[in-house]
């Protein structure tokens, strides 16, 4: 059975939009204080400053923490799947900066067989089915939440007989017959967070049993 490799396919997602975190802006306004009210003015801006510093330095340590995370997907929260013939990916990544938005992709490498049919649906001869070894990836973008998180979906679609270019003889139709992906990786393009299997997904079409 020949074995043919292809350039990439890539599935385009639709893109996947998120909160954003609120912006908030304060002011603070000084009265017509006369003479006395000088003092007044100073005494406030003390007692405030003193309240106000350890807030700022709150949110300064948040900030930085946010800003210097450790961006990773939570294997716990994460998994590959199949779905009859495609291969489904749900996942979690935490560590990110709140309302950053990132690139996500899922990758693999399908190995996928099609065979051609006569309309009597009688099994092909060897030179009427071929393997072909692919490239396959899906992207879409996702929205940090206000703790750093993004959760989402992607999936990938074996590729047609037409992307492929399994020529089919006149009268008979492709069928596929199986698809096997390896080397899947969920990554983030934006963060660089990466996660991967070692297993490989097979599906085998049950109408069409080698």
């Amino acid at each position: 059975m020949p074995v043919r490799n292809r350039s990439d396919l890539t599935q385009t997602a639709p893109n996947w939009v998120g909160p954003f975190p609120e912006l908030l802006a304060c002011g603070a306004r000084a009265g017509p204080w006369g003479a006395k009210g000088a003092d007044m003015r100073i005494f406030r801006f003390k007692t405030g400053i003193i309240g106000v510093l350890p807030v700022l330095v709150a949110e300064m340590i948040l900030s930085a923490a946010f800003a210097g995370g450790n961006p990773h997907f939570i294997k716990s929260a994460t998994k590959v799947y199949l779905h009859e013939m495609c291969l489904h990916a749900d996942f979690k990544e935490a560590g990110l900066s709140s309302g950053s938005i990132e690139t996500v992709t899922l990758k693999a490498t399908a190995a996928v067989t099609y065979w051609s049919i006569n309309g009597g649906g009688n099994h092909p001869q060897a030179a009427n089915k071929a393997t072909y070894v692919v490239a396959l990836s899906q992207s879409g973008e996702f929205t940090a939440d206000k703790n750093g998180n993004i959760v989402g979906m992607l999936c990938l679609s074996p590729p047609t007989a037409d992307d492929v270019g399994f020529e089919v003889p006149a009268g008979q139709v492709a069928v596929l017959v199986s698809v096997v992906y390896t080397n899947v990786m969920i990554v983030d393009e934006t963060s660089g967070a990466r996660i991967s299997w070692p297993r490989s997904f097979e599906y085998v079409n049950p109408a069409y049993v080698p």
